[in-house]
């Protein structure tokens, strides 16, 4: 949640707007203003991950294939 509340301090600075997620209604500071956007396409998020370079252990093979398959679902 301390990510969202970051965000949300820089849009009622006036500085940016941001997409939030419904958990993040309760909390929104004073001059922020919840507009729902429906019929728009999907949000798309990237998910990056980074290791050390040489061959891949398989424990660190495993947690890789299991954050890429829960990214696809």
């Amino acid at each position: 949640m301390r990510d969202w509340l970051a965000k949300l301090q820089i849009v009622a600075a006036g500085l940016a707007l941001t997409t939030l997620a419904p958990i993040a209604l309760d909390v929104l500071p004073p001059g922020v203003t919840a507009v729902a956007v429906r019929g728009e396409p999907r949000e798309t998020r990237r998910l990056v991950l980074a290791r050390r370079p040489g061959p891949m252990a398989a424990a660190t093979r495993g947690v890789a294939d299991a954050l890429i398959a829960a990214a696809r679902a």
